[in-house]
This record gives structure tokens, sequence and C-alpha cells, in this order.
């Protein structure tokens, strides 16, 4: 296995992402055709090579030791999970975020890409993973585009992140941010109604 390839299986990805195995297809396959991987399919499993890995990489990273590539197949999940976790941790292109939700189209995708760059920068471990980004997202949702955008510009420009405050300060900017946009609208329907 070379440096930026993992191995994938999609109903597993279904399973753990809680999603059917035919929309994991279609993503990575969308993924694929904005030439972001390349997947090599087995009857059993995929080989997907992350394009561009070694930008991705964080710069003062160490490189691998002698005996880190002399690894045993007991030291390989180890190696392929932490491939995926630096791919996740870097994923903020259009088409990776779409992956995870088409539905976003509507929300302010520099900002968001800064926001997610923000909860990772939070983290001891400086990652974060598919699964708390699409949990998050999911939240998010429920709330109009209005006040997605309006928390995440609230988010960006006060950098909350240098201060340690992640997702859950940020859910509590889109509570606040929500219920000033309705108190602003039924302000603007009673002067209009008068």
């Amino acid at each position: 296995m070379k440096k930026g390839q993992f191995i994938f299986g999609r109903k597993t990805a279904a399973k753990e992402l809680k999603m059917s195995p035919s929309t994991i297809r279609n993503r990575m396959e969308k993924l694929k055709n904005v030439e972001n991987l390349d997947i090599q399919t087995d009857t059993h499993f995929s080989i997907v090579t992350i394009v561009n890995w070694e930008l991705y990489q964080h710069p003062n990273k160490k490189e691998d030791t002698q005996t880190d590539r002399q690894r045993t197949g007991k030291g390989q999940p180890k190696d392929t999970n932490n491939n995926v976790d630096n791919v996740n941790k870097y994923k903020r292109t259009i088409s990776a975020l779409d992956f995870f939700s088409p539905e976003i189209n509507g929300w302010d995708k520099p900002k968001l890409e800064q926001t997610i760059d923000g909860f990772i920068s939070t983290r001891k471990t400086g990652q974060i993973s598919s699964g708390v980004i699409q949990k998050e997202i999911e939240y998010w949702k429920q709330y109009p585009n209005e006040t997605i955008n309006a928390a995440l510009t609230a988010y960006v420009d006060g950098q909350y992140w240098k201060s340690g405050k992640g997702e859950k300060y940020f859910r509590g900017i889109i509570r606040g941010k929500d219920q000033a946009i309705q108190k602003e609208s039924n302000q603007s329907l009673f002067q209009k109604a008068f």
C-alpha cells in the first residue's frame, strides 16, 4: 500500500455513515469524477488513492521511519485508519463537502470550510472524523440557510476557534442567530400589519 491509499468497503462505509450503499457508491464516484480520488475496484473491496495526497500532509509531519515502513500486517489497519483521518482532516473542497450533504448548496462554502478548519484546530489531535462533520451538518440542516450563513459569518469573523470554541459553541451561535432572525421577521410582520 502506498502513501495516500486505503482499503475501502462500500457496505462498511454505508453502515458507519448510516447511508445506503448506492449513495456511498455515487458519492465516491463523484469524488473520482472531480479527480479527488482514484479508485481501483476488486470483487471484495476497493483501493482508494487520494489524488495529491502529499499536498494535504502537515508540513511539520515527520517522515516515515524505517520501522514504520516495515510494519507487519498487524500494523496495517492502524496505518490505513491514519490515512483516512488525514483525508478527513483536509477534505474541505466544495466537492468533498458535497459528498457529505448535497443539500448545503445555499451555504457560504468558503466560510463553511473555514468553520470546519476552526473545529479541527480546537482538537488536540488536529483531526476530525467525517462522522463528526456529517453529524454537525445534519444538525445544521434543520435551520434555514439565512441562519446558517449568519452563524458561519459570526464564527469566522469572531475567530472563536482561537479560544478553543468548537462545534458545540457553534451550535449555540446557530440558535442565537435563528432567534434573532425570527424576532426581526416577527417585528417586520408586525410593522407591516399596522
